[in-house]
Order: C-alpha cells, then sequence, then structure tokens
C-alpha cells in the first residue's frame, strides 16, 4: 500500500512533500494517517533494544543501498547526520510505541534540521529483521521511490526502532521499523556532523 501527499509550501519559499508509503513483510497495514494525537495503550515494551554497533551498522547499510541507487541514476550520493537522525528516531520509536503507522510534520519545523530548502519523509517496516527489504519497499512505490531518489536532497537523518515481533496491543509482526528525512540545503545550510559514513559503522567496502 502506497500514499503520497504534499505539504503545504512554507513560509520563506520552503516547500515539502510527504510520502506517504507503508510496505511491510507480510501483510498490508490499514489506517496510515497523518499524526493527528497520541494512540491509547502505548506499549514501549515493544521496543527491543540492540547495540549502538547493531544500530550504526544497520544504518551505514541503509546508507549504502540508496546511495547505491542514487548512483546508478546519476545522482549525487547522501550524507548522513547523526542531528537529523536524532529529529527522526523519535518517530520512528513514536509509532512502535502507538503500534500506529503515521506520519507527523514535525520533521518540517523541527529546529535541528536548520534551513532547509527540500524535505521529505518516508517510512517503511518489514516483519523480519532485514534493513535492505525497507530500501526495497520505497524504491517498489513511486511515491517514495520519487523521495529517495530526488536530485535536490543532501543529507538523511535515518530512525531505526526494533520490535518484538508480536505487539502488545495488534500482536502484529512488526521487527524492524524505520523512518527517513531528506533534506536539501542551501549555501553550505547542511547541518554541521553531515558525513559520508554513519560514525562508528564497520566498512562494507
Amino acid at each position: 500500500m502506497a500514499k503520497h501527499r504534499c505539504a503545504p509550501a512554507r513560509p520563506r519559499g520552503r516547500m515539502a512533500a510527504l510520502a506517504l508509503s507503508v510496505g511491510v513483510g507480510a501483510t498490508a497495514l490499514t489506517g496510515t494517517s497523518l499524526l493527528a494525537g497520541p494512540a491509547a495503550h502505548a506499549a514501549t515494551t515493544d521496543i527491543v533494544g540492540v547495540s549502538p554497533a547493531t544500530r550504526q551498522a544497520d544504518a551505514q547499510l541503509m546508507l549504502d543501498e540508496i546511495n547505491r541507487y542514487r548512483a546508478s541514476l546519476g545522482v549525487k550520493p547522501l550524507k548522513y547526520s547523526a542531528t537529523l537522525s536524532r529529529v527522526v528516531q523519535r518517530e520512528s520509536d513514536r509509532q512502535v510505541a502507538e503500534e500506529r503507522f503515521s506520519h507527523s510534520t514535525r520533521f518540517l519545523t523541527d529546529p535541528r534540521t536548520g534551513p532547509w530548502t527540500s524535505a521529505n519523509e518516508v517510512i517503511a517496516l518489514e516483519h523480519h529483521r532485514d534493513v535492505r527489504a525497507l530500501v526495497k519497499w520505497w524504491k517498489s512505490s513511486p511515491a517514495h521511490d520519487k523521495a529517495i531518489r530526488d536530485p535536490r536532497h543532501e543529507v538523511i537523518g535515518i530512525g531505526l526502532t526494533y520490535a518484538d515481533g508480536r505487539l502488545q496491543r495488534t500482536g502484529q509482526a512488526w521487527q524492524v521499523l524505520s523512518t527517513v528525512n531528506l533534506y536539501g540545503y542551501a549555501h553550505g545550510g547542511a547541518p554541521a556532523d553531515a558525513s559520508t559514513r554513519v560514525h562508528g559503522a564497520p566498512s562494507h567496502g
């Protein structure tokens, strides 16, 4: 299932598009929506802790997969920002805790994102702990594909939340959910920590 929603233009010429796409490993989800408020019976106990090394390695794997795809299209690679990743990690955790696959508009207004000129958010989840499959979902959806290949975007924030595969309220078999924010900047406005690699991640080369 895939949906696409355009966010309204912001003051000072900022424009953004929200890619509302859902990819699941076994079944399609319903009820995907723009965030309206907290869901009842949030279950943070469904979130599984992983080591920093695992999280960094998975984020690097996603970055490599996306940049390999962009390179095949002649599009410049994205850089990774830990600052932007902290912004978006909250959104990934929220969705698992609420057991609700949904977007908010916080990535458009959080001051830590800086003076962006373009912005997109994409989300995917899997019933297996395979971050490559998340990128595959985005590539298979026109709205999400457009976002991850957009040549205006320069920097990415990656949020990864790992779940126990048996959500407390709905029983959904979620294993990993990723919310990714992509931003473009003008005149060197990108976060200072933007880097070609995820800090601490092993090299796959």
